[in-house]
C-alpha cells in the first residue's frame, strides 16, 4: 500500500480551516483553492474544518486539534493520519502550523 504524502490539496484545506477559525480567509486564499480545483462545496467544507476526502479530513482535524491545543483529539487524529500517510505528514503539518500562513 502506498502511503499518501501531504499534498497541496491537504495544505489548502488546512489553511482554509485554520484561517476560518482565525477570521483570516482572504480572496487570494479562496482563489488559490479554486486554482487547485476545489469546488465551492469543498471550500465551504474546508472552512468548517472538514473534507469530503477521508485522508484530507483526518489531516484537517489533526491540524485543528494541534492548533487548538486539544492533545487528546490531536493524538487520536494523528493515529488515523499515520494509518493513511506517513509519520512525516504529521511533522509537515506541525511545521506548517508553526510558520506564518
Amino acid at each position: 500500500m502506498t502511503k499518501n504524502p501531504l499534498t497541496p490539496i491537504m495544505r489548502i484545506h488546512i489553511r482554509l480551516a485554520t484561517g476560518a477559525r482565525e477570521a483570516s480567509v482572504d480572496e487570494s486564499l479562496l482563489a488559490e483553492a479554486s486554482e487547485l480545483g476545489l469546488t465551492g462545496a469543498e471550500i465551504d467544507a474546508a472552512m468548517r474544518g472538514a473534507s469530503f476526502n477521508a485522508v484530507t479530513d483526518v489531516a484537517v482535524k489533526y491540524a485543528l486539534a494541534v492548533r487548538e491545543g486539544n492533545d487528546a483529539a490531536a493524538d487520536a487524529a494523528k493515529k488515523k493520519l499515520i494509518a493513511f500517510t506517513t509519520m512525516d505528514v504529521s511533522r509537515q503539518i506541525n511545521e506548517m502550523l508553526s510558520a506564518p500562513m
